[in-house]
């Protein structure tokens, strides 16, 4: 089993006495290496892809809401909201928090 952490130590240690040694071109190899020793963090981040509730957009689904007997889902999609949005706006409206 690999122990990544643990070979990350041994190279950090091996290049310090190289620096200290003087041999600068092994020191840099070993340097490379340890480098690549390290996880990098995800950088992916899913794209928006529903509309932000402004004021208006709230009091245009609490209309609707009660003006037509649409699901939470059917206004979210004429909206471009997420569903969960629009179950908020009304149970805020209700005093349900």
């Amino acid at each position: 089993m690999s122990n990544i952490p643990h070979a990350r130590r041994i190279l950090i240690d091996l290049y310090r006495k190289l620096i200290q040694e003087g041999n600068q071109e092994d020191a840099h190899a070993i340097g490379e290496a340890i480098g690549n020793l390290f996880r990098r963090a995800p950088v992916r981040k899913s794209p928006t892809r529903s509309n932000p509730v402004t004021i208006n957009t709230k009091n245009n689904v609490i209309e609707l809401a009660d003006t037509t007997d649409l699901t939470a889902a059917q206004i979210a999609a004429i909206f471009n909201i997420n569903p969960g949005r629009v179950t908020e706006i009304l149970q805020e409206r209700r005093g349900v928090n």
